[in-house]
């Protein structure tokens, strides 16, 4: 990703090159990865270190890109986009968002430790416990 990490976005959807390195074959035309809900850290070199609070690696496995999304694949593969942030169709974004739907209700997707502890944090609270850390706090809680 280099430089564009530092970029604003809320989601990223990693696709495998129709002419991929060789041994990286299985990942031709292919979703590879997607990530949603950045959060950055300080990195060293070309960019911030961004992590996801939700994260799928799929690899070789991942659905084709052209049959999920086909205006998205023609935009990447035709017209040989490399990163679009906001200038996407109405076509383009209605294949997003049900791509990433679809790709987010898979079982292999990870959810950030994060996240995790922001949710029991917040179940915390709403039980109404007065000690401030949730590991910590009463079986009541």
């Amino acid at each position: 990703m280099g430089s564009v990490r530092d970029l604003s976005f809320d989601a990223v959807l990693g696709i495998g090159s129709l002419s991929p390195w060789r041994g990286d074959q299985a990942i031709a035309g292919k979703v590879t990865w997607i990530g949603v809900g950045p959060f950055r850290t300080r990195g060293s070199g070309r960019g911030s270190r961004v992590s996801f609070e939700k994260f799928l690696l799929l690899d070789g496995q991942g659905p084709l890109l052209a049959s999920e999304a086909p205006a998205l694949a023609e935009r990447f593969y035709v017209r040989n986009a490399r990163w679009v942030l906001r200038s996407y169709s109405p076509n383009e974004q209605r294949e997003l968002d049900r791509l990433f739907a679809k790709l987010l209700e898979d079982p292999r997707c990870v959810t950030s430790r994060r996240t995790q502890t922001g949710a029991r944090q917040a179940a915390h609270r709403e039980a109404g416990c007065r000690t401030r850390r949730p590991r910590r706090c009463h079986s009541i809680c």
